[in-house]
């Protein structure tokens, strides 16, 4: 059955502005461009680490034992989201474009908004929960995918966020 939407999109959380409290005076600062590609009759999300701001940040993506991708927090992180330039996409324009299915204002942020109109770019503020045990946080991100007839389709794209990742991914 599929999910009815809410007035916010798809049971999504929206994710506050203010850092969570005890962030890191010197995180973890990574860059993700998002991209699209077709397998086949799929059409998969692909997270390419565009560029690791600093030698730990080069880990952040990792992939599971099945293949599947994921952001791994194991120290206070802030990430700049950025869209592929190679799809004609936009942030979503009605709706937060990063949302989560819980409330986590403990552990995340958006800096400033959601759409920064000079470099496209969403700030993302990750605190590590910490421990051994492994969490998933879903993570949401809206786009507006432009169509041929130059009108734009709402979206939402669910990655997922380890918090701590498992045991070294």
């Amino acid at each position: 059955m599929m999910k009815q939407p809410t007035k916010d999109g798809f049971a999504q959380k929206k994710i506050g502005s203010k850092k969570p409290d005890g962030f890191s005076d010197n995180p973890i600062r990574a860059q993700v461009t998002l991209g699209l590609e077709q397998r086949g009759r799929a059409i998969d999300l692909i997270m390419v680490a565009g560029k690791a701001c600093d030698e730990a940040a080069s880990n952040i993506l990792r992939q599971t034992k099945e293949g599947e991708f994921y952001l791994a927090i194991e120290k206070d992180t802030i990430i700049s989201f950025a869209l592929s330039d190679k799809i004609d996409w936009r942030w979503n324009q009605k709706q937060a474009a990063l949302t989560t299915k819980d409330d986590r204002e403990t552990l995340y942020a958006v800096d400033g908004g959601f759409d920064d109109p000079l470099t496209g770019e969403i700030q993302f503020y990750c605190k590590a929960r910490g421990g051994d045990v492994p969490q998933t946080d879903g993570l949401s991100i809206a786009v507006d995918l432009q169509q041929s007839g130059g009108s734009y389709l709402p979206i939402t794209i669910d990655p997922d966020i380890r918090n701590p990742p498992p045991g070294g991914g």
